[in-house]
């Protein structure tokens, strides 16, 4: 079923309608409905983020708790794709090391992903079977981001964790009780990692400017990382009311537009998505509000064992 309709959604022009990127996510696709079914049992989703169906099964309780579910996955689904999306690439890339990874590939694998979610629809928040039709899908994807990076070496134990932290994330965001829900993924947003590569970089160019960071500073910058883009560098938020205003927040550190212009210094003041640059104007941009790292509301909310907020 939506596998068929990807593949009559083509893209390209001439033959090429079903080239090797959307042949890759058809055959994804395809492993996937055997863990969400043929699309029968309920009113499937487009698969296009932010526009899907609910599927609400049968059995899952009164019309109205029905209704109460479909609205709040509308509102949320969105950003859950985002969510989920950003940790399986961050899981991707953790898992490659040093090998570089096929990004037309990746993206394959995150729509099949999301048009899966999609077609589960509400029944996710509804019932212990929606539930498991998640963890199913995203137990697939994540052996799917296995072979993509070429990964050899995880083990069960730690596979099955990743598991259960993606399908706790996906839930926690779309029904909107944690929107800023991550998972931490080893060698990609801790300090010892590639973030904390960055920051260092980062460092040495702040002091150049009077910005002198602590161990400690530099911890919490890995928490703002974490919380505000899993340590993706080119994560963007489509859904918040700055992507409303035309200015979505974007990098690692989820700065807009004109904070960036405002905060960024001289050789580092032209790409938003470069990792360094965003770190530097974040930076500047979190101590002149708050004063210090510290400071920073999600920051204190984190060493007090309350959830991220964002800064």
């Amino acid at each position: 079923m939506l596998a068929a309709a990807l593949a009559g959604s083509g893209g390209g022009t001439g033959d090429s309608g079903n080239s090797a990127q959307l042949q890759n996510a058809i055959n994804i696709l395809e492993q996937l409905q055997s863990a969400y079914g043929d699309g029968n049992s309920g009113t499937g989703g487009t698969g296009t983020t932010g526009t899907t169906g609910a599927t609400t099964g049968s059995g899952t309780g009164s019309t109205a708790e029905a209704l109460k579910a479909h609205e709040i996955y509308q509102e949320n689904v969105a950003a859950a794709f985002n969510g989920i999306d950003n940790t399986l690439a961050n899981l991707v890339t953790s898992f490659a090391g040093g090998h570089t990874v096929d990004q037309s590939q990746l993206d394959s694998l995150l729509q099949a992903v999301d048009a899966a979610l999609a077609h589960v629809g509400s029944a996710a928040l509804l019932t212990s079977a929606g539930e498991q039709q998640v963890t199913k899908i995203l137990t697939i994807a994540l052996d799917q981001a296995e072979k993509l990076a070429g990964n050899t070496t995880t083990s069960a134990q730690t596979t099955a964790t990743d598991i259960n932290e993606l399908a706790n994330q996906y839930l926690l965001i779309l029904s909107g009780e944690n929107p800023n829900a991550t998972v931490s993924v080893a060698g990609v947003n801790s300090v010892g990692g590639t973030v904390g590569q960055w920051i260092s970089e980062a460092a040495q160019v702040l002091k150049k400017y009077g910005i002198t960071l602590t161990a400690a500073d530099e911890q919490d910058l890995a928490v703002i990382i974490e919380h505000e883009s899993g340590g993706n560098p080119d994560s963007i938020n489509e859904t918040d009311s700055n992507a409303a205003a035309g200015d979505p927040s974007r990098g690692l550190m989820q700065t807009i537009g004109s904070t960036f212009s405002e905060y960024a210094v001289p050789g580092y003041n032209t790409n938003i998505y470069d990792p360094v640059s965003n770190i530097i104007a974040g930076t500047r941009y979190a101590i002149a509000r708050y004063g210090s790292l510290s400071s920073v509301p999600g920051v204190i909310a984190v060493n007090e064992g309350k959830a991220y907020v964002g800064y």
